[in-house]
């Protein structure tokens, strides 16, 4: 099975303050340009990470059924974020999919409310799901306005709930985790994330925290759609990056030749790693990116086959045809202490 698994002011959006002249940043990194700090040209090099994985009981209707996957934008952490995210949003658009999913962490400063709902204009029309980040829900003020900003955006803001979407004559759940969960006990987490889908009906779980997939029961979501990781080349400890993710986080869970995906508890985690930079070179040698995410029923393909982080195509076309099958193989790659639903040693 798959899961899907991204201060200032905090005035409401109608209420932001527009500054034409921003204080002088005191950090000497500001002065450089992202494309000379991280070897890239932002906003002219969105990333499509293209990927096709197997839902067990897939609905025929839902074969070949295409979701975008931005997450990340982090507004105000860098001056050039907003020509980023838009740039990202727009490709996302312009990739013609069936949804478009939004993983959380879309502002770091409040003032950036009005920064967003320009980033978030061409999602009119678009069906369109969104969970929230941690940084989303650091005051009640600052949630609110987001959850404002994407309401008014035509987006669903998912909390700890899922939402019934039609293709044709049939229907699937996508579920999604309020980060706020991270504030509970183990037991209570996993309860929620029980919870808040319905079993065999809910291909996708879209959660801002991939650790939240060690809480999920077995097999529950065959898909978990994440964001909160930064793929850069630069190791700084106490960041969210994928070899804290291998290592710490899902040990011995990755599904090899390809750094975003794992298989945790019976589901295949997918990790976008974002479109916003920060002060300190995160991205360094990363592309901002946007996940093309195709589904098809287990055993078939839609044709488009999975693609390698190269944009290579993969020589299998599922994934899934080697690291799923009827019965699970998860236990083999998966700590036995996270298989009996005990806490893995390193998870948060």
């Amino acid at each position: 099975m798959l899961a899907i698994t991204g201060c200032g002011s905090e005035a409401a959006p109608s209420e932001t303050p527009v500054s034409a002249s921003p204080p002088e940043s005191t950090n000497p990194l500001d002065s450089i340009r992202p494309d000379e700090l991280y070897g890239v040209s932002p906003a002219r090099n969105i990333s499509l990470q293209r990927y096709e994985l197997e839902v067990p009981g897939l609905p025929l209707e839902w074969s070949g059924a295409r979701f975008a996957i931005l997450s990340d934008m982090h507004l105000g952490l860098w001056e050039g974020n907003q020509e980023v995210a838009a740039a990202a949003v727009q490709a996302a658009v312009d990739a013609e999919p069936d949804v478009i999913l939004l993983v959380g962490d879309y502002i770091d400063q409040g003032d950036q409310l009005a920064a967003l709902q320009q980033v978030l204009a061409p999602l009119k029309g678009h069906e369109t799901l969104a969970v929230l980040g941690d940084h989303d829900i650091r005051t009640d003020s600052v949630e609110a306005a987001i959850r404002q900003v994407l309401k008014a955006a035509g987006v669903r803001v998912l909390s700890n709930e899922s939402v019934s979407l039609q293709r044709g004559d049939a229907s699937i759940r996508i579920a999604g985790l309020d980060p706020a969960i991270i504030r509970k006990g183990w037991e209570e987490q996993k309860y929620i994330i029980s919870a808040a889908g319905e079993r065999g009906r809910t291909p996708i779980l879209m959660s801002h925290l991939p650790a939240m997939a060690t809480r999920s029961p077995r097999n529950r979501y065959p898909i978990t759609v994440s964001g909160g990781v930064f793929c850069g080349d630069l190791e700084v400890p106490g960041t969210p990056r994928l070899s804290w993710l291998q290592g710490d986080v899902f040990p011995n869970a990755h599904v090899e030749g390809l750094d975003r995906l794992f298989r945790v508890m019976g589901s295949t985690v997918l990790v976008t790693c974002g479109v916003g930079y920060g002060f300190i070179p995160l991205r360094y040698g990363a592309a901002p990116e946007v996940t093309l995410l195709t589904i098809v029923p287990l055993g078939g393909s839609a044709g488009t086959g999975a693609a390698l982080p190269t944009g290579e195509p993969a020589a299998i076309d599922s994934l899934l045809n080697i690291y799923q099958s009827v019965t699970d193989t998860t236990t083999k790659v998966i700590p036995a202490t996270e298989v009996s639903g005990s806490k893995p040693p390193g998870a948060p």
